[in-house]
């Protein structure tokens, strides 16, 4: 197997991992208004409702693609290791993953501006 695939798939571990630890803390443990840990753009703490909200939500995302993520390299590894020209279905999961982490911000940021606009309308 080639090495690059080798670092991918540690990467794709790794990421898996960070994934499920953040998602938990999020969404268990949501931050109070902090510089480290938490969902931050100009949108989500302009309130502490929305904060919580994005937190939230954004928690439960993550540890959902974290599962997703680790569960989908595992079972291309045991594939990868099989037939070893098959090292690059760690690169499409690693695009996935990226693609998948960039819908979830897009998709937090939508439905706080649907919460504000509610909001803005009492």
């Amino acid at each position: 197997m080639a090495a690059e695939g080798i670092i991918v798939f540690g990467v794709n571990i790794i990421l898996s991992i960070a994934c499920i630890i953040v998602g938990v803390l999020l969404f268990w443990k949501t931050p109070k208004f902090n510089k480290h840990l938490g969902y931050h753009t100009k949108l989500a703490t302009s309130n502490s409702d929305f904060y919580q909200f994005a937190n939230k939500n954004f928690g439960k995302m993550i540890f959902i693609l974290g599962i997703v993520t680790l569960t989908i390299t595992i079972i291309s590894s045991a594939v990868v290791f099989s037939v070893r020209d098959f090292y690059y279905l760690f690169f499409i999961v690693f695009a996935l993953w990226a693609i998948s982490f960039i819908s979830i911000i897009i998709y937090i940021e939508i439905m706080l501006r649907k919460r504000q606009k509610i909001i803005g309308n009492f």
